[in-house]
């Protein structure tokens, strides 16, 4: 149960650099939504621990593809 707590604290971190990143490019609701579609890839992932960089680095490509 904490590791599951810990991902979501690791997510919301990702959440926050990507607004922080975008910032007057990108709302912060389709930063939200990428994020979530990514985490969606990695849902029946086993291996968790590199969930979130992975889910950043997925994000921040839909969204650069996106904003550009």
């Amino acid at each position: 149960m904490a590791d599951a707590v810990d991902e979501d604290a690791q997510i919301h971190s990702v959440e926050e650099a990507l607004a922080r990143k975008f910032e007057g490019r990108v709302d912060r609701s389709t930063i939200q939504r990428e994020v979530r579609r990514s985490m969606a890839s990695f849902g029946d992932a086993r291996v968790r621990t590199f969930v979130p960089v992975l889910v950043q680095r997925l994000a921040a490509d839909a969204l650069r593809a996106g904003a550009a």
